[in-house]
């Protein structure tokens, strides 16, 4: 809903905030002619960014963990709240936080990818188009959760699971299921601390 509204004021904030974690992103309305028996025939926009070539945060931590490269793990936990920080300073919120939506750039930087749910002070008043991975979102998040505090949660999750991993890599093999780093949806949903959080506790 509100496709061009939403990619076009996205477009302009991530243009005018000039932060190096976020791709320059365009939006064109009616940029490429489809024949489609399910969509219709017709003019379609695209959404285009310039590749960047890095690798995702899920299979850095991955290898780091396998090394036990605590080194590796505090920078990258370090340069996480430091990209959070200045995200939540910019009264933005990308939506969409988990593993496989940042990426680490061959000269280390982080760069966040996937901004579909990302929100942006012009789109207020609208809802949610996506939940999010669930081993990242509050159990109670829903699609009326839509603002600049949208992404606490998962910003904590991160941080938690590089925090713990720099302590202990070994955190990883035990937990890790592809869909998460460490923490899931059953250790926040629980009534009773789960495994993890008993081992983090």
């Amino acid at each position: 809903p509100q496709l061009e509204q939403r990619q076009t004021s996205i477009a302009r904030t991530i243009e005018r905030l000039g932060a190096r974690y976020l791709i320059d992103v365009g939006y064109m309305a009616r940029e490429i002619y489809v024949t489609s028996k399910i969509a219709g025939d017709g003019e379609y926009p695209l959404v285009v960014m310039p590749w960047t070539e890095g690798l995702s945060m899920g299979h850095v931590v991955k290898k780091m963990c396998a090394t036990q490269n605590k080194k590796g793990l505090f920078a990258l936990s370090k340069a996480w709240s430091n990209l959070c920080l200045s995200m939540l300073s910019s009264g933005i919120a990308h939506g969409d936080l988990k593993h496989d939506n940042v990426l680490i750039t061959l000269d280390g930087q982080l760069r966040l990818i996937d901004y579909d749910s990302m929100y942006v002070p012009k789109l207020k008043g609208l809802k949610s188009v996506l939940m999010g991975g669930a081993s990242y979102q509050h159990p109670r998040r829903n699609t009326n959760h839509f603002d600049a505090t949208q992404d606490h949660f998962s910003i904590l999750v991160i941080a938690l699971s590089l925090r713990a991993l720099t302590i202990d890599p070994s955190l990883y093999e035990a937990f890790n299921t592809g869909e998460n780093l460490i923490l899931s949806h059953d250790d926040f949903a629980s009534n009773m601390p789960t495994a993890l959080i008993q081992r983090l506790l």
